[in-house]
């Protein structure tokens, strides 16, 4: 699945909003947490001069503002890194540095690469090199029949030297590379076209690669250091998030054997659920609800389209459930209703198959996360009681498994109409 983004989300209550400049940037691997950029930046983003901003959009206007071909890309690069960024007097060009005992050649591929500048603290270490190219920092390369980037080429570059960061940009877009020894590459964009249209992406560029942020700080609250830190952070957010999925299942599964004794009670007929698809289902089901929610966090669903808001959003159904549930009787209510779960199937083959609407167009991602042919999902035919729903889904999936085709709408478990997801 390969989803993009570039819409704002809505400004957090309470404080400077990084989720949102973060949502601009496309990012792959570990990079800043939340809880790290609080921390450093409470109050919000550093914010640059006046005649620093009146600068910048002369300069901006002089290399965008003209055909590609007559753009001076060398003078603009040299302007963001030595003005925007402050670098002047620690910034180092290829004629400037060692560049040859930089060099690493790569001799399957028949090349080499050669860092076009770096920025050089005081005693002579590098914080960080750059590569600049003519193409997209992370497209291929014209003219080499070596498939990797020029930010690929830079990662292999800074394991090689041990440099904790790189820099690869083609003027337009500035890719901040991260790649320690024996862990996961780190690659975020920074879009340059954009610059003027969205502020805190400019002001979220100088504040983590100005001047300060190398030698202007205390070593632990450096750049590199920051990744470090949000990394260790991300771990412990990655083994507190598998404790609560264990935990949701577990309630899932538990709620599921609720529900199957009291429909059995009155329909002793009706078999068991076999405890393995239980327990295959609610994990699931997690992972399914999982996806979803950090999908429409860093909105790569369309959280800001009307019908997909009202009928779909995942995230949109916890805050309406939560809402219910905090009125007077609100969870006796809710405990007699199951809207809810086909809204969420309805979501779940939206996903797989797309929607092809008049105002909502969602293409099919497919995937084996959402096949409803492999895996197996409590959805069953319509019943006269909502205490019946869970067993009914169980054999309403096994009814439609290995057909492609589904119904148009999930089926309404007596709590009135399902909302369809085709």
């Amino acid at each position: 699945m390969s989803l993009r983004r570039r819409a704002r989300r809505a400004p957090r209550m309470g404080g400077f909003d990084h989720g949102g400049w973060l949502g601009l940037l496309d990012i792959s691997g570990p990079f800043l947490s939340i809880p790290v950029l609080r921390r450093v930046w409470p109050a919000g983003l550093d914010t640059l001069e006046q005649p620093t901003r009146a600068g910048f959009r002369a300069e901006h206007a002089d290399y965008f503002d003209v055909p590609a071909e007559k753009r001076d890309a060398n003078h603009w690069i040299r302007y963001v890194l030595a003005d925007l960024l402050g670098w002047v007097d620690l910034l180092a060009w290829d004629s400037e540095t060692d560049a040859e005992g930089l060099k690493l050649a790569f001799p399957e591929h028949g090349e080499a690469v050669t860092p076009s500048f770096g920025l050089q603290r005081r005693d002579g270490e590098f914080g960080l090199l750059g590569l600049v190219g003519d193409e997209s920092p992370t497209g291929r390369v014209a003219g080499s029949t070596w498939a990797a980037s020029h930010a690929d080429r830079l990662a292999h570059l800074l394991r090689r030297h041990d440099v904790p960061l790189g820099l690869a940009t083609n003027g337009s877009f500035w890719v901040l590379v991260r790649a320690p020894r024996g862990k996961a590459t780190t690659q975020a964009t920074f879009d340059a076209r954009v610059w003027c249209e969205e502020p805190d992406l400019l002001r979220a560029f100088v504040s983590l690669l100005s001047r300060v942020r190398f030698v202007g700080v205390p070593d632990e609250e450096t750049l590199p250091a920051l990744l470090d830190q949000s990394e260790d952070n991300q771990e412990e957010i990655t083994e507190a998030l598998g404790i609560q999925v264990r935990q949701g299942v577990e309630l899932l599964i538990g709620a599921i054997g609720l529900g199957e004794q009291e429909i059995r009670r009155r329909r002793p007929e009706i078999p068991p659920l076999p405890a393995h698809e239980a327990y295959v289902g609610a994990v699931t089901v997690m992972m399914r609800l999982l996806f979803l929610l950090f999908a429409e966090e860093r909105h790569l669903l369309p959280n800001d389209q009307p019908v997909y808001q009202a009928c779909y959003s995942v995230s949109r159904l916890v805050d309406e459930l939560e809402g219910r549930a905090s009125e007077p009787g609100g969870e006796a209510v809710l405990e007699r209703t199951n809207i809810a779960w086909h809204r969420i199937l309805a979501l779940f083959r939206a996903i797989h198959g797309g929607i092809r609407a008049e105002s909502l167009n969602l293409p099919p991602y497919d995937g084996g996360l959402f096949d409803p042919d492999i895996t197996v999902i409590w959805a069953g035919p319509a019943t006269r009681s909502p205490a019946d729903c869970t067993r009914c889904c169980a054999s309403w999936s096994r009814a439609v498994s290995g057909r492609r085709s589904s119904p148009a709408r999930p089926p309404a478990c007596g709590a009135g109409p399902a909302i369809g997801s085709r």
